[in-house]
């Protein structure tokens, strides 16, 4: 009994050691990304790059354990961490895949077949620089060369390590910000990276316009009205410009994500908001602002004309109910009189009779 499970297992091993020494999985023809629907493109060049987020229950089980307390993730934006396609369906990547406590530090460049990526990888994303392939095929044998370096401060982060790859190739990765300025800065973190000027997205994903809308106030006919795209966003890239259709005839265009107007006149108007992301793809959403008239109460103007400048309205409240308590007072008041002038008559008559007896 006991050699036959021996044999079972040897047999499980032999089938699992056969399966990932041959299974080599391909990147299919527009292969859909589970997550986010980005096509695959059929075959991957040398030093193209993969971005991706880190599953949010791998995230929660390397915070609980400290494991990856590097990795920051922000879930639905590919920009947790990046790796380099070398080849053979396999990446190049800097990240804490193995603590070394005799040297304090985590091993960090790897090499990493496509399968394992994701198994804890999500919103995957795929770009290529835009240089001639002889830049990219150096730029991979230069980043080959860093395998064993440590993860961190001690070596290199996965955005610093493609940075420094394509430097040694006196290509500098940067991105310009605000749009069409001269301002740039060093491309050297995923989300820097998905940004930079020389990137090229395979398969871009539309960014998602968002509206907020709250009343600002309202004096006469002129009512401001307060308009943010905060909640807008972009899952693999950056918006750069915000234009607003406010529905009365004006609109505006900016990189602000807060806007303020000011309608004239009653109405119902639709506001519409256009996001734009780094590689010119839009987002639309579109609201409704109902512009009441403001209104006076004509009973209200009433009782304040007739409340004299000096007099309380409280203080003719009470003069009405005390002149009604004195009109309802006066028949009992004449009732008392007509008795008295009957006793009155009937003492007169009594007297007169006895004068006349005497």
């Amino acid at each position: 009994m006991i050699k036959t499970w021996l044999f079972l297992i040897f047999l499980l091993l032999l089938f699992q050691l056969t399966f990932f020494s041959c299974h080599n999985p391909v990147l299919k023809a527009y292969e859909l990304n589970k997550y986010n629907s980005v096509e695959i493109p059929f075959d991957l060049n040398v030093g193209d790059l993969l971005f991706c987020d880190v599953k949010p229950d791998i995230k929660s089980i390397a915070d609980n354990y400290r494991l990856l307390p590097q990795i920051t993730s922000l879930p639905g934006y590919a920009d947790d961490h990046v790796a380099m396609y070398i080849g053979d369906n396999k990446f190049i990547e800097a990240t804490p895949y193995l603590y070394r406590p005799l040297k304090n530090e985590w091993l960090g460049v790897i090499i990493t077949p496509y399968w394992f990526l994701k198994l804890w990888a999500t919103n995957i994303t795929f770009a290529y620089v835009d240089t001639d392939q002889k830049t990219r095929n150096a730029a991979v044998e230069w980043a080959k060369t860093q395998i064993g370096r440590p993860y961190g401060e001690k070596g290199y982060r996965c955005g610093e390590l493609i940075f420094e790859a394509y430097k040694q190739q006196n290509l500098v990765l940067n991105f310009t910000w605000p749009p069409g300025s001269n301002i740039s800065y060093n491309a050297d973190y995923p989300y820097s990276l998905l940004r930079a000027d020389q990137l090229v997205l395979y398969s871009n994903i539309p960014p998602t316009a968002n509206i907020s809308k709250e009343l600002g106030y309202q004096y006469g006919n002129q009512t401001i009205y307060y308009f943010s795209a905060i909640n807008s966003s972009d899952l693999d890239g950056l918006i750069i410009k915000y234009i607003w259709d406010f529905g009365d005839g004006t609109n505006h265009t900016g990189i602000e994500d807060f806007i303020t107007h000011i309608y004239e006149r009653p109405g119902k108007y639709t506001v519409t908001l256009t996001v734009v992301d780094n590689a010119e793809a839009t987002g639309t959403e579109t609201t409704t602002v109902l512009i009441k008239q403001e209104e006076n109460n004509p009973s209200d103007n009433e009782d304040e004309d007739n409340i004299e400048p000096d007099q309380n309205p409280s203080d003719n409240s009470e003069e009405k109910n005390s002149s009604q308590e004195t009109i309802e007072e006066k028949p009992y008041l004449g009732l008392l009189i007509l008795i008295i002038m009957i006793f009155a008559i009937f003492l007169s008559i009594i007297c007169l009779i006895l004068v006349i007896r005497k």
